[in-house]
């Protein structure tokens, strides 16, 4: 777990609305990413921003995103949002803009799991019991929705490239093995 300033030290509360001023941050921010450790889950403390727009979040949500899904394979990377704020509509604007973009990033707001952007009600109802329980197997999840469950491994395996469930293999006793879907808030 890396928690990530969005502003530098000392710097009051941003509107994130001006694409040149933000920039050199997503490019400041991408090099902490890229330099931190394969696995790693990145944390953007959303108190910091008033006010965020289009720019701002394709800048500092939607590229960075994007990059953790085209390298999905090796970095094993992904991004959450914490204190949104709903008096400056995080959510609401946010929203719009991924939806646009065709990504999906969960966040917290008020202690609640928001899942945030473009995913159908299926991952969506899948995403949220995952949440709820924390960690998940294919498994669960079909005993849990009454799906087959090649459907629902392949619906969990869709959630971790979307970057959204975090995925590690276990050696099972009886021989084989199984992947474990783990929130990103565990």
């Amino acid at each position: 777990m890396i928690f990530l300033n969005l502003l530098t030290e000392g710097q009051e509360p941003v509107n994130l609305l001006y694409r040149p001023k933000l920039i050199p941050m997503r490019e400041r921010l991408m090099e902490q990413m890229n330099n931190s450790p394969v696995g790693s889950v990145f944390y953007y403390d959303m108190n910091q921003v008033e006010g965020i727009n289009g720019s701002g979040i394709d800048e500092l949500i939607a590229k960075p995103i994007k990059e953790f899904i085209e390298h999905y394979k090796t970095d094993d990377k992904y991004l959450v949002l914490m204190n949104l704020n709903e008096e400056h509509d995080h959510i609401y604007n946010i929203n719009l803009t991924l939806k646009e973009e065709n990504v999906t990033v969960v966040g917290k707001q008020n202690e609640k799991i928001e899942i945030i952007g473009h995913i159908g009600d299926s991952l969506r109802e899948i995403l949220d019991i995952a949440h709820e329980l924390r960690e998940v197997t294919a498994r669960d999840i079909s005993d849990r929705l009454d799906k087959k469950l090649n459907l629902t491994s392949t619906q969990l395996n869709k959630l971790n490239e979307m970057r959204l469930l975090k995925r590690y293999e276990v050696q099972l006793e009886e021989g084989g093995r199984q992947y474990i879907y783990r929130s990103l808030f565990y």
